[in-house]
């Protein structure tokens, strides 16, 4: 009973595959599989025939290639690595230096053998008895010349020990131009007939090539004949059977292409009313998808119209293409959102470097402001008591200042041990009844808490502490991040920029307090005299304290460059020489257009300036971006602030240089 069942479904299996491949030229298709396989049937054949010339032709270049050419090459090469150990030599002998044997011996170790032996195997490849026997000639005469090289590398080894033979040298000199010399003129002449030997066999095998090609070309036109001409019979059969159909169909054809919607064609019972059809259903979907792309265009993107009823790869395609359309369009908001805040909180840290209250209270002032939460506040790390804490720098809430907690000790609430650990801590939903939560943000308890550390170049100096009564969202944390990073970095600077200039004046004081020592000593020469001792021990423990601000200077985490007027670096500290590649000392009476982009006018223009603002009672520095480069010439972008700093008649200016590549 089952075999009754499955016998139809066979059957008409059968007939489908039947269909799609009998010869009928009653029909549409019957005509053009006919037709098909018959232009199937006469294009084997061509390619075949063409396949087979291609075939001839490429044994013939690639014998060419790989066995007569590699032979001529390793010939001449053998022959040219002889010549330079016989040279090798022969300059050992005649500047009586040994080092030139050692370069002879690796001449012949990595050249002469290693053409050798790869002539060797090209040569048997080849598979030409006349090559073969020409290369055993070279191999018996490499061995003798060998030997006779070593005989008088052994004889010049000795040469101090031999006794009655004068102008050792000289004896070995003729020797090579006697008795080596031949050897090696019967080895380049038999180097050449392999050459020769192998020029003629290529010169056959060119004249085979050429006379394969000649032909090939005939009989490929015979061929592209045969083929159109087959082709063009063909054709023209099939398009004079089916072209009053087809017409309808090209016309409606054309209009799609034109980007137009065509009217309906009429149906009819024949083998192309499924085409028809198609290129009706066609025309209404491509309707819909004007109506779609017309509504995405507006912004409209939850759109209920549905491509081809929301099924197959075009209709998926689209709708992915509008979710995908709308994620662009929603990231790119958030982008611009994200690139102008960045802009703004640019510009309150390029205004705020002096003053770090100032800059922390603008800071998370402006966050709160931008992210629309309702509190925050930043902590800084403070090292200067006994046991560092974080120390509240600014703050912010609902738009007016709120009472925090100033200080927490590392460690101490969700805050210290964010600190400690490094990482962003994000509180989704805080319990109402959760009192161990401690944070900086005082007794007020927000729903959801972001603390994110302040670390710049992997170093943690301090965190923002944010609440909202909503949750952050993940592009708020990622900008939170970004101006943590900028923040950390000019807070960093406004460090760095506090101990320079307090270190400086350390150094001014010390040094002016020499120089008045100094002045005195000049003038009191008869007491020097009987105080000689006294003030050796003074100027030692002065050089003492100068040797010690020096140290100081180079453990400062920035590089530090004071120069003149005139752009001479007359102070460097260990970071500048480390940053730039130089040496301890390199760096003194040195250009700084050397090491940065700036142009003398540059130069000019920042001691005027600063010369300006300090007249203004203006902070005097400039911060700026520029490029320097290294010792070695490799480039990178630096951050660098500028200061003007005026002893007696000196005149400098103090640089503050950080590497904002990380790669130097």
């Amino acid at each position: 009973m089952t075999e009754l069942t499955n016998a139809p479904k066979k059957y008409n299996l059968f007939k489908r595959i039947w269909y799609y491949f009998r010869i009928d030229f009653t029909t549409i298709q019957g005509r053009l599989t006919g037709g098909f396989l018959s232009m199937a049937l006469i294009s084997f054949i061509l390619i075949q025939g063409a396949n087979y010339q291609w075939g001839l032709m490429l044994q013939n270049r690639n014998f060419v290639l790989e066995r007569i050419i590699p032979v001529k090459y390793f010939a001449s090469a053998l022959n040219d690595k002889v010549q330079e150990s016989i040279v090798a030599v022969e300059k050992a002998f005649v500047f009586n230096d040994e080092q030139f044997l050692k370069e002879y011996e690796n001449i012949w170790l990595n050249g002469v053998k290693t053409n050798r032996d790869s002539l060797e195997k090209y040569v048997k490849k080849a598979q030409n008895n006349t090559v073969s026997v020409l290369f055993s000639k070279i191999d018996n005469q490499l061995t003798n010349l060998k030997a006779e090289l070593n005989q008088l590398k052994s004889v010049y080894v000795r040469r101090k020990q031999i006794v009655g033979i004068d102008n050792v040298n000289q004896r070995l000199q003729k020797s090579l131009q006697t008795d080596i010399a031949l050897i090696v003129s019967d080895l380049r002449k038999t180097a050449e007939e392999i050459i020769i030997q192998q020029d003629n066999t290529e010169k056959e095998y060119d004249e085979k090539y050429q006379n394969l090609a000649y032909w090939r070309d005939w009989i490929v036109a015979g061929e592209f004949v045969v083929a159109v001409a087959v082709a063009a019979f063909i054709g023209s059969l099939l398009i004079l059977l089916i072209l009053r159909r087809i017409r309808s169909m090209r016309d409606s054809l054309r209009v799609l292409t034109k980007g137009d919607i065509p009217p309906p064609i009429p149906e009819a019972k024949d083998e192309l009313n499924s085409m028809v059809q198609a290129v009706n259903e066609l025309a209404q979907n491509l309707q819909v998808i004007k109506t779609f792309a017309t509504e995405v265009g507006q912004g409209r993107f939850d759109s209920e119209v549905a491509v081809f009823g929301g099924k197959g790869e075009l209709g998926t395609s689209l709708a992915e293409m509008r979710n995908s359309l709308k994620a662009v369009y929603e990231q790119e908001q958030l982008r611009a959102w994200a690139t102008a805040g960045l802009a703004k909180f640019s510009e309150i840290l390029r205004r705020n470097t002096d003053n770090l209250e100032m800059l922390c209270t603008e800071v998370i002032s402006e966050t709160v402001r931008y992210l629309g939460i309702n509190q925050g506040g930043i902590f800084v790390l403070n090292k200067t008591e006994k046991e560092p804490f974080l120390e509240l720098k600014g703050m912010y809430a609902f738009d007016k200042k709120k009472s925090m907690q100033k200080q927490i000790r590392l460690g101490e609430g969700l805050l210290g041990q964010a600190f400690l650990e490094g990482g962003v801590v994000h509180i989704k939903q805080v319990p109402p009844d959760y009192a161990l939560v401690k944070s900086g943000l005082g007794n007020l308890q927000p729903k959801s808490i972001l603390i994110v550390p302040l670390e710049y170049n992997e170093e943690v100096i301090g965190c923002f502490e944010l609440g909202s009564f909503t949750e952050f969202e993940q592009y708020q944390i990622d900008f939170v991040k970004s101006i943590a990073e900028v923040t950390a970095s000019t807070i960093i600077s406004v460090f760095a920029n506090d101990s320079t200039r307090r270190l400086l004046s350390e150094m001014k004081s010390k040094t002016d307090a020499i120089r008045e020592q100094e002045e005195y000593l000049r003038q009191n020469t008869q007491e020097l005299i009987h105080s000689q001792e006294e003030l050796e021990k003074n100027l030692l423990q002065s050089e003492k304290e100068i040797a010690k601000l020096r140290l100081i200077l180079d453990s400062v985490s920035d590089a530090i460059l004071v120069y003149s007027e005139k752009g001479i670096i007359q102070f460097a500290n260990r970071q500048a020489e480390n940053m730039f590649g130089y040496e301890s000392g390199e760096l003194q009476e040195v250009s700084v257009r050397n090491l940065l982009d700036i142009l003398p006018d540059e130069i000019r223009s920042d001691f005027a300036a600063t010369r300006t603002r300090r007249a203004e009672g203006v902070a005097t520095k400039d911060v700026r971006k520029i490029k320097a480069v290294t010792k070695n010439g490799l480039r990178f972008d630096v951050q660098m602030q500028v200061k003007n700093f005026e002893t007696g008649q000196d005149r400098l200016l103090v640089a503050t240089i950080q590497n904002l590549s990380g790669n130097v």
